[in-house]
């Protein structure tokens, strides 16, 4: 498909450069393909050539996001930048959605709890619940939940030892909320 750029031209060419964090030189095309330096294709980053009118736009402001958020990110991130970009570009988001999207990409990722009630309320409602995490990555750990209940923050980590059944001592890591505990375990992950 040759679409003509604002400047009257058909043929692909350059229509912006910016450099990454870490000084990795991107271009955009006219023709809405993301590259590096003399069009060589960027690790992670598709070589898109729009076929209709609606893609050609659609890989247009997906590059145009990228470019303007390339400046905050190395060259091994832009492959998921891209990614959030192209998301966002879908959607008819902003600059800002496509910093979420890329958050939401490389955010960790819990396992599935597998909660036990401690407690309950008169009403049967948990107060107090736990999860014993998976030994192979987290060994002798249990996240113990509030349920909002006690005032402090909701999640506390825990360490049971093998020979204390039933124990559990706060190691002194609380979070008011899953992400914040993802992101401490994924830290912390052996």
């Amino acid at each position: 498909m040759n679409t003509a750029c604002t400047c009257g031209s058909t043929e692909p060419h350059t229509v912006a450069r910016r450099r990454a964090a870490d000084g990795t030189r991107v271009a955009l095309w006219s023709d809405g393909s993301v590259s590096g330096p003399l069009g060589y294709a960027l690790d992670g980053v598709p070589m898109r050539r729009p076929r209709s009118a609606e893609s050609h736009d659609r890989a247009m402001r997906a590059g145009w996001l990228f470019l303007g958020e390339v400046g905050l990110y190395d060259a091994d991130e832009l492959g998921l930048l891209y990614a959030a970009c192209e998301r966002v570009a879908r959607a008819g988001g902003a600059p800002g959605d496509a910093r979420a999207a890329f958050a939401a990409l490389t955010a960790p990722a819990l396992p599935t709890p597998k909660w036990e009630v401690y407690r309950t309320d008169r009403d049967g409602k948990p107060t107090l619940r736990w999860w014993r995490l998976p030994r192979l990555f987290w060994p002798g750990l249990v996240v113990m939940d509030h349920c909002g209940h006690e005032a402090g923050p909701r999640y506390r980590v825990c360490r049971v030892a093998a020979h204390e059944q039933g124990t559990a001592r706060f190691t002194g890591m609380a979070f008011a909320n899953q992400a914040d505990l993802a992101a401490y375990l994924a830290e912390v992950r052996s």
